[in-house]
């Protein structure tokens, strides 16, 4: 089997590259981007927070490292007020960046750049592991395989898992949360954001029996507001979304692990070829889910330029002895979709 590993990279080549240039609000931002002027649009209201200081240390330490330090940190502060503080924060940033990846999501009619690659997959035995939060990869599936990806199994059967969540993937309120009466609330966003931001990491873990999937192409995933309105019964829902870390915290959905990389891992332990394309193997979990594959998996890297790839296959390669060299295309995701059979 051959098993597509997908990231941020992926999904920026998928995009109509003469309408979404690199200031484009509405480009598919790599994860040290996400703060970047360009996209202030998603800042909607009711989040507080300093993008500058976010931008900056991007730029500094790269985000997932800055994030990752300041997660762990949230158990050294010596209140329990601080530490509902920073893992509100922490909401603040989930709901961000859900808003401008839903944002980019929406440019599928001219980001059909995933479809000539699954065409040429039709009839065979593949599967997908993204670390994507946008669903440019999933409506371009749902076009060629004709499937909804309206249900958490619609996923799995395709062999289709999304290990970071996805912006069409929530979960709705914990039975102990407050009701947030639509009634009452319902001409109030900013309200309803700051209950989003407040109560994300702030409570229990949640499970994926809450879990609601919006079909991808779903009117209802319009803007943030008529997202709400869709969960009207309980007046605000939860993004899942797990943070950009450096090792992604998966207690927060406390079966997440056992359903969606249990499949990954049953994935991996069939494959014969392992692609990544657009995505450089930075994230602890991969590594992790390559011990899965078995001896002698074609590793392939699909990247922008011979160095970089070179790079990634060599640190890959050096944590996983059962991957061996398979070719490494340095021209981009578009000419690798081209030449690919």
């Amino acid at each position: 089997m051959k098993i597509f590993v997908f990231g941020a990279g992926a999904s920026q080549a998928a995009q109509n590259q003469t309408t979404y240039t690199n200031e484009h609000q509405e480009r598919s931002p790599l994860a040290n981007d996400l703060f970047n002027e360009q996209y202030q649009a998603a800042l909607t209201e009711g989040l507080t927070f300093d993008v500058q200081e976010c931008r900056d240390h991007a730029k500094s330490i790269g985000l997932e490292e800055w994030l990752t330090q300041r997660w762990r940190s949230i158990e050294s502060l010596h209140t329990e007020r601080a530490r509902h503080s920073e893992r509100s924060w922490f909401g603040n940033i989930n709901l961000y960046i859900w808003n401008l990846l839903n944002t980019v999501s929406r440019t599928y009619p001219n980001a059909q750049g995933y479809s000539p690659l699954l065409q040429k997959l039709y009839d065979t035995e593949f599967g997908i592991i993204s670390f994507n939060y946008d669903t440019l990869l999933d409506q371009s599936y749902q076009d060629i395989f004709r499937s909804t990806l309206s249900d958490k199994n619609k996923y799995l059967d395709a062999n289709f898992v999304k290990l970071h969540g996805s912006t069409n993937w929530f979960l709705k309120r914990r039975d102990g949360d407050k009701d947030f009466g639509y009634n009452r609330h319902q001409n109030d966003t900013s309200s309803r954001v700051r209950e989003i931001a407040e109560n994300i990491y702030n409570g229990s873990p949640m499970s994926l029996n809450k879990l609601e999937i919006i079909e991808p192409k779903h009117v209802t995933l319009a803007n943030i507001t008529t997202v709400m309105n869709y969960f009207q019964s309980d007046g605000y829902f939860y993004p899942l979304l797990f943070m950009p870390l450096t090792g992604k915290d998966y207690s927060v959905v406390s079966d997440f692990r056992d359903v969606m990389i249990t499949k990954a891992e049953e994935m991996l332990s069939k494959a014969t070829d392992v692609y990544f394309v657009g995505y450089r193997g930075g994230d602890d979990l991969i590594h992790e889910l390559l011990k899965k594959v078995p001896a002698n998996t074609n590793l392939h890297i699909v990247g922008r330029d011979y160095q970089s790839t070179e790079d990634i296959f060599n640190s890959t390669s050096s944590r996983n002895k059962n991957l061996i060299r398979g070719k490494l295309y340095d021209k981009g995701f578009t000419d690798f979709v081209e030449t690919f059979k």
